[in-house]
Protein backbone atom coordinates (compact mmCIF):
# COMPACT_ATOMS: atom_id res chain seq x y z
CA UNK A 1 0.00 0.00 0.00
CA UNK A 2 2.38 2.44 1.02
CA UNK A 3 4.73 1.60 -2.66
CA UNK A 4 1.51 2.87 -4.18
CA UNK A 5 1.65 6.06 -1.84
CA UNK A 6 4.89 7.21 -3.72
CA UNK A 7 4.41 6.61 -7.28
CA UNK A 8 4.11 10.23 -7.30
CA UNK A 9 7.48 10.47 -6.28
CA UNK A 10 8.93 9.59 -9.24
CA UNK A 11 6.85 12.37 -11.39
CA UNK A 12 8.82 14.76 -9.33
CA UNK A 13 12.17 12.59 -10.18
CA UNK A 14 11.32 12.81 -13.89
CA UNK A 15 10.39 16.93 -13.53
CA UNK A 16 14.16 17.06 -11.85
CA UNK A 17 15.91 15.84 -14.97
CA UNK A 18 13.83 16.86 -18.12
CA UNK A 19 12.48 20.31 -17.03
CA UNK A 20 15.51 22.53 -15.50
CA UNK A 21 16.94 24.93 -17.70
CA UNK A 22 19.22 28.28 -17.43
CA UNK A 23 16.75 31.38 -18.51
CA UNK A 24 19.34 34.03 -17.75
CA UNK A 25 21.38 36.07 -15.49
CA UNK A 26 18.83 36.27 -12.22
CA UNK A 27 18.50 39.41 -9.90
CA UNK A 28 17.27 38.90 -6.59
CA UNK A 29 15.07 41.63 -5.17
CA UNK A 30 16.72 42.92 -1.60
CA UNK A 31 14.06 41.23 0.30
CA UNK A 32 13.83 38.16 -1.47
CA UNK A 33 10.71 38.72 -2.50
CA UNK A 34 11.15 37.77 -6.67
CA UNK A 35 13.97 37.06 -8.50
CA UNK A 36 14.09 37.36 -12.41
CA UNK A 37 16.16 37.16 -15.75
CA UNK A 38 17.41 40.51 -16.21
CA UNK A 39 19.70 40.79 -18.87
CA UNK A 40 22.16 43.08 -17.05
CA UNK A 41 22.29 44.39 -13.28
CA UNK A 42 18.84 46.77 -13.04
CA UNK A 43 18.76 50.09 -11.34
CA UNK A 44 16.41 50.20 -8.20
CA UNK A 45 14.11 53.50 -8.02
CA UNK A 46 11.71 54.17 -5.24
CA UNK A 47 8.63 56.46 -6.12
CA UNK A 48 5.32 57.74 -4.84
CA UNK A 49 2.78 56.89 -7.74
CA UNK A 50 -1.18 57.46 -7.65
CA UNK A 51 -3.47 54.68 -7.88
CA UNK A 52 -6.84 53.49 -7.89
CA UNK A 53 -6.74 53.21 -3.96
CA UNK A 54 -4.47 56.24 -3.01
CA UNK A 55 -0.99 57.16 -3.07
CA UNK A 56 1.50 54.26 -1.95
CA UNK A 57 5.05 53.84 -2.51
CA UNK A 58 6.35 51.88 -5.45
CA UNK A 59 10.03 50.49 -5.66
CA UNK A 60 10.81 49.59 -9.17
CA UNK A 61 13.93 47.53 -11.14
CA UNK A 62 14.99 48.65 -14.09
CA UNK A 63 17.24 47.80 -16.97
CA UNK A 64 18.08 49.59 -20.41
CA UNK A 65 19.22 47.26 -22.83
CA UNK A 66 19.25 49.90 -25.21
CA UNK A 67 18.06 53.61 -26.79
CA UNK A 68 15.05 51.54 -27.47
CA UNK A 69 14.40 48.71 -25.24
CA UNK A 70 13.92 48.69 -21.51
CA UNK A 71 13.00 45.60 -18.56
CA UNK A 72 11.41 46.65 -15.37
CA UNK A 73 9.95 44.69 -12.95
CA UNK A 74 7.94 47.10 -9.78
CA UNK A 75 6.39 46.20 -6.61
CA UNK A 76 4.28 47.96 -4.43
CA UNK A 77 1.84 47.17 -1.19
CA UNK A 78 -1.57 48.07 -0.41
CA UNK A 79 -3.35 48.94 2.70
CA UNK A 80 -4.42 45.98 3.49
CA UNK A 81 -7.63 47.59 4.35
CA UNK A 82 -8.36 49.75 1.27
CA UNK A 83 -8.24 46.35 -1.06
CA UNK A 84 -12.07 45.62 0.16
CA UNK A 85 -13.15 48.25 -1.98
CA UNK A 86 -11.88 46.09 -4.97
CA UNK A 87 -12.31 42.81 -6.05
CA UNK A 88 -8.19 41.59 -7.82
CA UNK A 89 -9.71 41.47 -10.79
CA UNK A 90 -10.70 45.14 -11.09
CA UNK A 91 -8.04 46.54 -9.29
CA UNK A 92 -5.89 45.07 -11.47
CA UNK A 93 -7.71 46.46 -15.03
CA UNK A 94 -7.67 49.71 -13.21
CA UNK A 95 -3.88 49.29 -12.91
CA UNK A 96 -3.81 48.76 -16.70
CA UNK A 97 -5.68 52.20 -17.38
CA UNK A 98 -3.39 53.78 -15.10
CA UNK A 99 -0.03 52.46 -16.78
CA UNK A 100 -1.80 52.94 -20.10
CA UNK A 101 -2.33 56.34 -19.32
CA UNK A 102 0.91 57.17 -18.17
CA UNK A 103 2.96 55.97 -20.96
CA UNK A 104 0.03 57.40 -23.56
CA UNK A 105 -0.31 53.99 -24.78
CA UNK A 106 -3.59 54.51 -27.41
CA UNK A 107 -4.43 50.96 -28.11
CA UNK A 108 -4.31 47.51 -26.42
CA UNK A 109 -3.40 44.62 -28.71
CA UNK A 110 -3.80 41.69 -26.03
CA UNK A 111 -5.32 41.72 -22.48
CA UNK A 112 -4.99 38.21 -21.13
CA UNK A 113 -6.04 37.40 -17.62
CA UNK A 114 -3.64 35.20 -15.67
CA UNK A 115 -2.29 33.27 -12.50
CA UNK A 116 0.86 33.17 -11.12
CA UNK A 117 0.89 30.20 -7.79
CA UNK A 118 -2.56 30.33 -7.80
CA UNK A 119 -2.52 34.35 -7.79
CA UNK A 120 -4.69 36.48 -9.99
CA UNK A 121 -2.56 38.36 -13.00
CA UNK A 122 -3.44 39.81 -16.24
CA UNK A 123 -1.15 40.27 -19.06
CA UNK A 124 -1.65 42.78 -21.96
CA UNK A 125 0.21 44.63 -25.20
CA UNK A 126 -0.44 48.13 -25.88
CA UNK A 127 0.91 50.81 -28.53
CA UNK A 128 1.32 54.23 -28.85
CA UNK A 129 3.19 56.69 -31.60
CA UNK A 130 6.65 55.91 -30.91
CA UNK A 131 6.03 53.34 -27.78
CA UNK A 132 4.96 49.30 -27.53
CA UNK A 133 4.61 47.59 -24.59
CA UNK A 134 4.28 44.18 -22.82
CA UNK A 135 3.12 43.97 -19.34
CA UNK A 136 2.03 41.26 -17.16
CA UNK A 137 0.49 42.32 -13.49
CA UNK A 138 0.18 40.03 -10.44
CA UNK A 139 -1.63 40.42 -6.96
CA UNK A 140 -0.28 39.03 -4.53
CA UNK A 141 -2.28 39.38 -1.53
CA UNK A 142 -1.82 43.44 -0.95
CA UNK A 143 1.34 43.42 -3.24
CA UNK A 144 1.33 43.86 -6.89
CA UNK A 145 3.86 43.38 -8.85
CA UNK A 146 4.47 44.67 -12.53
CA UNK A 147 6.78 43.12 -15.07
CA UNK A 148 6.99 44.96 -18.25
CA UNK A 149 9.20 45.41 -21.51
CA UNK A 150 9.01 48.76 -23.26
CA UNK A 151 10.52 49.34 -26.49
CA UNK A 152 10.82 52.22 -29.04
CA UNK A 153 10.99 50.23 -32.18
CA UNK A 154 8.30 47.99 -32.26
CA UNK A 155 7.73 44.79 -30.13
CA UNK A 156 10.44 43.19 -28.88
CA UNK A 157 11.10 39.28 -30.17
CA UNK A 158 9.19 36.83 -28.60
CA UNK A 159 11.46 34.66 -27.76
CA UNK A 160 13.06 37.59 -25.63
CA UNK A 161 9.26 38.02 -24.18
CA UNK A 162 9.13 34.72 -23.20
CA UNK A 163 12.51 34.14 -21.33
CA UNK A 164 11.91 37.43 -19.26
CA UNK A 165 8.96 36.77 -18.35
CA UNK A 166 8.44 33.30 -17.98
CA UNK A 167 11.28 33.62 -15.85
CA UNK A 168 10.02 35.58 -12.97
CA UNK A 169 9.65 33.59 -9.40
CA UNK A 170 8.21 34.60 -6.48
CA UNK A 171 10.41 33.51 -3.25
CA UNK A 172 9.75 33.30 0.44
CA UNK A 173 10.42 37.12 1.17
CA UNK A 174 7.09 37.28 -0.82
CA UNK A 175 4.65 35.78 2.02
CA UNK A 176 4.28 36.84 5.47
CA UNK A 177 6.87 35.27 7.54
CA UNK A 178 9.19 33.39 4.94
CA UNK A 179 6.86 30.17 6.05
CA UNK A 180 4.11 28.51 3.83
CA UNK A 181 0.68 27.43 5.92
CA UNK A 182 -1.31 25.25 4.13
CA UNK A 183 -4.80 25.03 5.46
CA UNK A 184 -5.37 24.03 8.50
CA UNK A 185 -6.51 21.06 8.09
CA UNK A 186 -2.98 20.05 6.66
CA UNK A 187 -1.54 21.01 10.01
CA UNK A 188 1.65 22.16 9.05
CA UNK A 189 4.16 25.19 8.17
CA UNK A 190 7.39 25.18 6.21
CA UNK A 191 9.60 27.55 4.39
CA UNK A 192 8.84 26.31 0.90
CA UNK A 193 11.73 28.62 -1.59
CA UNK A 194 8.36 29.69 -3.29
CA UNK A 195 4.99 29.22 -3.35
CA UNK A 196 4.35 25.46 -4.15
CA UNK A 197 1.60 24.31 -6.10
CA UNK A 198 -0.90 21.69 -4.83
CA UNK A 199 -2.66 18.96 -6.21
CA UNK A 200 -4.91 15.92 -4.10
CA UNK A 201 -4.99 12.28 -5.45
CA UNK A 202 -7.11 9.20 -3.79
CA UNK A 203 -5.36 5.79 -4.26
CA UNK A 204 -7.96 2.73 -4.09
CA UNK A 205 -6.35 -0.32 -2.54
CA UNK A 206 -8.30 -3.48 -1.80
CA UNK A 207 -9.40 -3.09 1.36
CA UNK A 208 -8.93 1.04 1.68
CA UNK A 209 -8.44 3.88 0.01
CA UNK A 210 -5.89 7.00 0.87
CA UNK A 211 -5.88 10.75 0.06
CA UNK A 212 -2.15 11.95 -0.96
CA UNK A 213 -2.01 15.53 -0.50
CA UNK A 214 0.69 16.85 -2.36
CA UNK A 215 2.99 20.37 -2.11
CA UNK A 216 5.70 21.03 -4.78
CA UNK A 217 8.05 23.83 -5.04
CA UNK A 218 10.14 23.68 -8.07
CA UNK A 219 12.75 25.79 -7.98
CA UNK A 220 15.01 26.05 -11.54
CA UNK A 221 18.65 24.80 -11.29
CA UNK A 222 18.29 24.09 -8.13
CA UNK A 223 15.40 21.27 -8.18
CA UNK A 224 12.40 20.29 -6.21
CA UNK A 225 11.31 21.29 -2.49
CA UNK A 226 8.23 18.78 -1.40
CA UNK A 227 5.45 17.84 1.49
CA UNK A 228 3.23 15.39 1.38
CA UNK A 229 0.94 14.37 4.13
CA UNK A 230 -1.81 11.21 3.68
CA UNK A 231 -3.97 9.95 7.07
CA UNK A 232 -3.03 6.03 6.94
CA UNK A 233 -6.12 3.37 7.51
CA UNK A 234 -6.46 2.41 11.31
CA UNK A 235 -5.88 -1.20 10.40
CA UNK A 236 -2.61 -0.41 9.33
CA UNK A 237 -1.53 1.72 12.24
CA UNK A 238 -2.85 -1.57 14.53
CA UNK A 239 -0.16 -4.29 12.90
CA UNK A 240 3.37 -2.04 12.86
CA UNK A 241 5.00 -0.09 14.98
CA UNK A 242 5.64 3.31 13.65
CA UNK A 243 9.26 3.14 13.02
CA UNK A 244 8.63 0.02 10.23
CA UNK A 245 5.68 1.93 8.68
CA UNK A 246 8.46 4.68 8.13
CA UNK A 247 11.47 2.25 7.20
CA UNK A 248 8.44 0.91 4.82
CA UNK A 249 7.85 4.40 2.88
CA UNK A 250 11.64 5.10 3.16
CA UNK A 251 11.87 1.69 1.02
CA UNK A 252 9.44 2.71 -1.61
CA UNK A 253 10.69 5.68 -2.20
CA UNK A 254 14.55 4.69 -3.00
CA UNK A 255 12.90 2.06 -4.93
CA UNK A 256 10.73 4.30 -6.98
CA UNK A 257 13.50 6.90 -7.42
CA UNK A 258 16.25 4.04 -8.39
CA UNK A 259 18.24 5.08 -5.41
CA UNK A 260 20.75 2.83 -3.31
CA UNK A 261 20.45 2.68 0.11
CA UNK A 262 20.88 5.12 2.01
CA UNK A 263 24.40 7.15 2.52
CA UNK A 264 23.19 7.95 5.57
CA UNK A 265 19.88 8.20 8.40
CA UNK A 266 18.93 8.32 11.88
CA UNK A 267 15.83 9.33 13.70
CA UNK A 268 13.68 12.54 13.81
CA UNK A 269 11.73 13.93 16.13
CA UNK A 270 8.65 16.26 15.44
CA UNK A 271 7.95 17.28 19.42
CA UNK A 272 7.10 14.39 20.66
CA UNK A 273 5.90 12.38 17.25
CA UNK A 274 8.68 10.07 15.95
CA UNK A 275 10.77 10.30 12.84
CA UNK A 276 12.96 9.21 10.35
CA UNK A 277 15.94 11.32 8.15
CA UNK A 278 17.43 9.87 5.40
CA UNK A 279 20.18 10.86 2.65
CA UNK A 280 20.43 9.09 -0.87
CA UNK A 281 22.37 9.51 -3.92
CA UNK A 282 22.70 8.27 -7.68
CA UNK A 283 24.74 9.42 -10.15
CA UNK A 284 21.84 11.56 -11.71
CA UNK A 285 20.24 12.55 -8.65
CA UNK A 286 20.62 13.59 -4.81
CA UNK A 287 17.70 13.49 -2.13
CA UNK A 288 17.67 14.97 1.39
CA UNK A 289 14.02 13.01 2.82
CA UNK A 290 12.31 13.26 6.44
CA UNK A 291 9.52 11.03 7.63
CA UNK A 292 6.95 11.86 10.59
CA UNK A 293 4.05 9.52 11.63
CA UNK A 294 1.82 12.16 13.88
CA UNK A 295 -1.56 10.81 15.24
CA UNK A 296 -1.88 8.35 12.21
CA UNK A 297 -1.21 10.96 10.06
CA UNK A 298 2.74 10.35 7.41
CA UNK A 299 4.28 13.46 6.68
CA UNK A 300 6.77 13.48 3.75
CA UNK A 301 9.06 16.36 3.12
CA UNK A 302 11.90 16.24 0.91
CA UNK A 303 14.71 17.95 -1.53
CA UNK A 304 15.37 16.54 -5.31
CA UNK A 305 18.09 18.13 -6.89
CA UNK A 306 20.66 17.03 -9.97
CA UNK A 307 23.42 15.72 -7.78
CA UNK A 308 25.59 18.78 -9.17
CA UNK A 309 22.86 21.28 -8.24
CA UNK A 310 22.19 20.01 -4.83
CA UNK A 311 22.86 22.25 -2.20
CA UNK A 312 23.07 21.15 1.45
CA UNK A 313 22.70 24.38 3.51
CA UNK A 314 19.12 25.09 1.67
CA UNK A 315 17.82 21.08 1.82
CA UNK A 316 18.73 21.87 5.64
CA UNK A 317 16.92 24.89 6.27
CA UNK A 318 14.37 23.67 4.41
CA UNK A 319 13.52 20.23 6.31
CA UNK A 320 13.74 21.87 9.50
CA UNK A 321 11.61 24.66 8.96
CA UNK A 322 9.29 22.35 8.77
CA UNK A 323 6.72 22.11 11.97
CA UNK A 324 3.03 21.62 12.56
CA UNK A 325 0.44 24.52 12.61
Amino acid sequence: MLKQLHKLVLLMALWILGCLQVLGQYYTAPDRSFRIAFPGLPVEKKQLVETPLGEIPMTTYLFEASEDLVYLTALSDFPKDSLRKFKPDSLLRKTMVGIQKTLGVEALDLVVPLKKDNYPGLSFRGKSKDLWVVYELYLLDSRLYQIGMLSGNGYPLDTKIETYFRSFELLEGAFMDGLYRASPDAGFKVAFPRKPKTSVQTINAEKNSITIHLFIAEMKNQGIYMVSYSDLPDDSLKNENPQKIMGRAQTSILQNLGLPEPGSQGKRFLGEHPGIHFLAASQQMRVSFQLFLVNGRLYQVGVMSPVGLFNDRMANDFLRSFDLD
